[in-house]
C-alpha cells in the first residue's frame, strides 16, 4: 500500500501483512526504527485517525496453480529477513488457510537476536495446523541456548538437497535478496521461479 505522509508531499510503500480474505481491515508491518517521514508519521497515529492510502499495488504474488509457472512449482520456499516477513505472512495465510494449498511450503526467516522475534507463535501454530508447512527461524547473532538454525538464511538455503521444481520467494534487505538470487541461479534455478521484493 502507498501511504500518503501529510504536509510533505511524500508517499511511502508498506507491504500488506494480512490475508486477502480479511474483510475487516488491512494489516501492515511498520519498522519504526528508521525514523523516516513515513515511520515518524505512522508512529504518532492514534486509533481512529484517518490515513490516506492507495492500493493494493505490486506484483509479489504466488502464481495461480493453473498457470504454467504454478504447475511447475511443486514446492514453495519463502525466504525473508526482518520486516520482509510481512508479505510472506499474507501469502502463507492465503495459501494455507484460504486456498488449502497442499504443496510443501517452507519459511526461512532471518533475524539477529532472540529478542527481535515476533509472530513466532503465529507461524508455530500455522505449522501445527498444516503439516505441509515448515517454519525455520534463523538467527545471525543468537545466544548459546538458541536451538535452531544459526547464521544467515542464505546459509540454510544453500544446504537444501534439491532445487528442482520449486518456487522461491525472497523479501528483505537488498543484500540478502541479491545473494539468495545469485545462489539460486548458481543452483540452476531459472529466473522465472525466483520471485523477489527488496527492502532498502
Amino acid at each position: 500500500m502507498l501511504v500518503e505522509v501529510p504536509e510533505t508531499g511524500h508517499q511511502r510503500s508498506y507491504s500488506i501483512a494480512s490475508s486477502p480474505s480479511s474483510a475487516h481491515a488491512v494489516e501492515m508491518l511498520v519498522d519504526l526504527q528508521p525514523q523516516g517521514p513515513g515511520t515518524r508519521y505512522l508512529g504518532q497515529l492514534q486509533p481512529g485517525d484517518d490515513v490516506k492510502m492507495t492500493g493494493p499495488l505490486g506484483h509479489f504474488l504466488v502464481p495461480d496453480r493453473n498457470t504454467s509457472i504454478g504447475q511447475e512449482e511443486k514446492e514453495l520456499f519463502f525466504v525473508a529477513t526482518g520486516s520482509g516477513i510481512a508479505p510472506m505472512k499474507s501469502l502463507l495465510e492465503d495459501l494455507l488457510i484460504t486456498k488449502n494449498d497442499d504443496r510443501p511450503l517452507t519459511l526461512l526467516w532471518g533475524l539477529r537476536h532472540e529478542s527481535d522475534q515476533f509472530w513466532y507463535d503465529d507461524f508455530g501454530i500455522l505449522a501445527q495446523d498444516h503439516p505441509n508447512f515448515s517454519f525455520q527461524p534463523v538467527l545471525s547473532q543468537p545466544s548459546e541456548q538458541w536451538p535452531f538454525h544459526k547464521g544467515y538464511v542464505t546459509d540454510v538455503l544453500a544446504i537444501q538437497p534439491d532445487f528442482s521444481q520449486k518456487g522461491y520467494y525472497l523479501c528483505g534487505n537488498n543484500h540478502m535478496v541479491q545473494d539468495a538470487r545469485q545462489l539460486l541461479i548458481d543452483k540452476q534455478v531459472t529466473p522465472t521461479h525466483i520471485h523477489m521484493e527488496s527492502f532498502f
